[in-house]
């Protein structure tokens, strides 16, 4: 293997972690801000409602109502084949 090809093969995995990064990236921004968002839904149900549910099912419920409009709206909006990138969620 000459020094072209290692430098070829470095770059190409250098490329791929900094992809693989940005993925976990998006998914950590993603989680969070559905998590805080969705605090501030159960508060506002809470106290609307006054409903049987406790604040962390209700939190949980609406994390994960964000996180699914999330990923529809990934996936209508980038083409991941083209990124290569992976989604965890």
């Amino acid at each position: 293997m000459n020094n072209q090809q290692q430098i070829n093969e470095a770059m190409e995995l250098k490329n791929k972690r900094i992809q693989k990064a940005i993925s976990h990236r998006d998914q950590q921004i993603c989680f969070f801000n559905a998590t805080n968002n969705a605090i501030q839904m159960a508060l506002a149900d809470k106290s609307l409602s006054g409903g049987n549910k406790t604040y962390q099912e209700l939190i949980k419920e609406w994390r994960e109502w964000f996180i699914k409009e999330w990923q529809e709206w990934y996936l209508e909006n980038y083409d991941l084949e083209e990124d290569n990138q992976e989604r965890a969620f």
